[in-house]
């Protein structure tokens, strides 16, 4: 499968950061009701976190991020600073899910939507692989 890897990191950061501003605008009047529809996916959160819990989830990422990580990046201009500081980790975490995709072979592309859900679900197994779920 073609991965486009190429400056992963910078596009990273600079599209993250260029969002700092419509964050800040929408995180202080967000201009739609998120109450109602969040309350009302309350099953499907609890089911989301029934089975992160039974699978150790948590914990496991709270270990591998470890208080050194925290502390290392823990900024008071936070959002923009945040994000560059988090490049480097984010390209390193990618890598791994880009490398899966880019060995992937993948069945063909079909005018059936039947064979392209496939290819989904394919994706799908491949990147919780390594995930390790």
């Amino acid at each position: 499968m073609r991965v486009r890897r190429d400056g992963i990191k910078e596009r990273y950061e600079s599209n993250a950061a260029a969002a700092a501003t419509l964050y800040e605008a929408q995180a202080t009047d967000p201009g739609t009701d998120w109450a109602t529809p969040t309350a009302a996916a309350e099953d499907i959160w609890r089911t989301a976190v029934i089975a992160a819990a039974e699978a150790g989830r948590f914990s496991t990422g709270v270990i591998a991020a470890g208080n050194a990580k925290y502390k290392a990046r823990i900024s008071a201009s936070r959002y923009r600073t945040g994000i560059h500081d988090g490049a480097d980790a984010y390209e390193a975490a990618m890598t791994p899910f880009l490398d899966a995709l880019e060995a992937a072979t993948l069945t063909p592309r079909s005018a059936e939507w039947e064979e392209n859900l496939r290819r989904v679900e394919e994706v799908i197994r491949i990147l919780k692989g390594v995930a390790g779920r």
